[in-house]
């Protein structure tokens, strides 16, 4: 079995970053909206896991998101989880 700690340590600090979103979701829609944003990553778990700190400067104002990711041993596959205050 392979060992993935530090698989994505590469991803590790502050990064500003850029988004892009469809104007409307499910409505057979291809006009992207885009926006600039913040990312501040760090390892958990010894390298199995990643957590990152957001802040999406959507147009319509402001939000922050966090996101948790971890690698599965048994599954040999990734998950990753995302939470926002507010969905925009």
């Amino acid at each position: 079995m392979t060992d993935h700690a530090h698989d994505f340590d590469f991803l590790v600090g502050k990064w500003r970053v850029h988004h892009r979103r469809l104007k409307e979701r499910l409505a057979n829609n291809h006009q992207w909206e885009e926006f600039a944003g913040t990312c501040n990553m760090w390892l958990t778990m010894n390298g199995h896991g990643t957590v990152d700190d957001n802040f999406i400067d959507i147009p319509s104002g402001g939000c922050r998101a966090t996101a948790a990711a971890a690698h599965s041993g048994r599954r040999g596959a990734r998950s990753c989880r995302f939470a926002s205050p507010s969905v925009g």
